[in-house]
């Protein structure tokens, strides 16, 4: 924990003395899905069944802060917090990089938590691709590691509905202690924006596991922006 608060206190102080910060107001978002399944983005099916997932941002500028749980609601508790800064880079044509830091907690693992750092670039065009790549720190619980996520995407916008197919696949390498092809997954969104502030959305996946399991998951989220 107190190696994430050193991230974070460095990335903030790069952020100010590089004036990265624009001169706006701070926007804040909240979300919560209510989820078949907790499958974390490598394809882990962390509780197989209904879960609980809220999600809040506050963004200024480059920087966002951001704080995501799950709540198994057959068990009756938490299961993951997860707590995160994000800055996005300078763009390049079509091209937008970002990095994060996060702490990912497990209260009921003898794991206990895991530090980690992401790149990642946004491409939006034909089709909308989307790249990370997560290097998992390692401690006496566990070891380094790395995961590479790809997700591709068309978005077919009708009025306020916006329906969204897309195939996601991700690469282990010793992630979690697990190396190879983990999953590739087929997923249908779909989105209704009530009004400018509040949105209703709802996601099906079908993924085909390869190192992870093969496993139906969908959810309903509710977003609302301040």
């Amino acid at each position: 924990m107190k190696t994430m608060i050193i991230f974070l206190a460095l990335v903030l102080i790069i952020c100010f003395s590089n004036q990265v910060l624009a001169e706006e107001e701070i926007n804040l978002f909240a979300s919560m899905t209510m989820a078949s399944s907790h499958v974390a983005p490598d394809g882990t099916v962390v509780v197989n069944n209904l879960s609980n997932q809220t999600y809040v941002e506050a963004s200024y500028g480059s920087v966002t802060i951001f704080n995501w749980n799950n709540y198994d609601v057959k068990r009756e508790r938490f299961n993951e917090h997860d707590l995160g800064i994000s800055l996005k880079l300078p763009e390049f044509k079509s091209l937008k990089p970002y990095i994060d830091f996060q702490y990912w907690g497990y209260p009921e693992t003898e794991v206990g938590y895991e530090l980690t750092s992401t790149f990642g670039v946004r491409h939006s065009g034909l089709v909308d691709t989307h790249f990370r790549i997560t290097h998992q720190f390692g401690h006496k619980s566990l070891e380094s590691g790395r995961r590479f996520w790809i997700e591709i995407a068309k978005s077919f916008p009708m009025g306020k509905i916006a329906i969204t197919p897309k195939i996601q696949a991700a690469v282990l390498d010793n992630f979690f202690g697990i190396s190879g092809l983990a999953h590739i997954t087929f997923g249908l969104d779909g989105e209704y924006q009530i009004n400018k502030k509040i949105s209703l959305s709802g996601f099906l996946n079908h993924q085909k596991g390869f190192e992870m399991s093969t496993h139906w998951y969908g959810g309903i989220k509710v977003g609302y922006s301040f």
